[in-house]
């Protein structure tokens, strides 16, 4: 983990993903870094496309939406290696 990021457990993510844009930084499942660009802020997201609730067997999944790919992502939360705040014109 880097020196700028913000240190937060997996509920004050999901938290802070509902009021702010940030950039999360995890590895997925092959191994290789990726950063995304991600919110839960219901007037950014598509109403059509609500996220699912968590379930007992997805409780380390975050579920978010992409503002890059424009489309629901999920990374396991014990993977992040990097949050911070994100600046994006809306």
């Amino acid at each position: 983990m880097s020196n700028n990021e913000i240190l937060l457990n997996q509920d004050e993510l999901i938290k802070k993903l509902q009021t702010d844009i940030m950039e999360v930084d995890f590895i997925k499942k092959d191994g290789t870094l990726r950063k995304m660009i991600c919110t839960l802020q219901k007037h950014i997201v598509p109403e059509v496309l609500n996220p699912r609730k968590r379930n007992k067997s997805t409780e380390d999944l975050v579920t978010v939406y992409d503002l890059e790919k424009e489309g629901w992502r999920s990374f396991h939360f014990k993977t992040v290696q990097n949050i911070k705040h994100f600046d994006w014109a809306v």
